[in-house]
């Protein structure tokens, strides 16, 4: 899919919500018949969060703004940016990298706690009751097998949405840029 990336400047309403841009509003979503939450996950790679919060400051992030970056079909960066130019900004596809990259905080292994901790209540299980050797090994060969991400057993994988580059590829998304 064809995807371009616009930055988004995200305020904070009085009682301490997030401010969005007035997304629903767009041509494109109102033709969709879509909220434009649902429209910009279903359409495109969803939101990417700067990683300094609405709470927090930072140098380009003021407290009580927080930036995002959509990366949604052209045409709803185009209409995005001509609706809300004081709040979203067409991001090449080097500054969508780079915040894809530096400014969200993912983690780069997905773990699955939940089948970690089953294959060591097994172990723990197969040790207290005197189970034999090899049964003992093969389950410690099988926590050995979840703890490798390489591996294609359930316990720890690569987050294909830790970086760029592995996002776009396991998405399939053509980067479009301006023009």
């Amino acid at each position: 899919m064809e995807l371009a990336a616009i930055r988004v400047k995200i305020g904070t309403k009085p009682n301490g919500q997030a401010d969005y841009p007035a997304f629903g509003g767009l041509p494109i979503v109102q033709a969709s018949g879509m909220d434009w939450a649902q429209y910009v996950d279903a359409n495109g790679l969803g939101w990417v969060y700067d990683k300094v919060g609405h709470k927090e400051e930072s140098g380009d992030s003021p407290h009580g703004q927080q930036w995002g970056m959509l990366v949604v079909p052209e045409e709803f960066a185009d209409q995005a940016v001509a609706a809300f130019p004081s709040q979203c900004k067409r991001f090449t596809e080097v500054e969508c990298e780079e915040f894809f990259d530096t400014r969200q905080d993912l983690e780069a292994e997905i773990i699955d706690e939940v089948e970690l901790e089953k294959l060591e209540r097994r172990l723990r299980l197969a040790e207290a009751v005197s189970t034999p050797v090899p049964q003992i090994n093969q389950i410690k060969n099988e926590i050995k097998d979840a703890l490798n991400p390489a591996h294609k057993r359930r316990g720890v994988k690569a987050n294909p949405n830790a970086n760029w580059q592995a996002a776009k590829v396991a998405k399939g998304i053509t980067f479009k840029e301006k023009g």
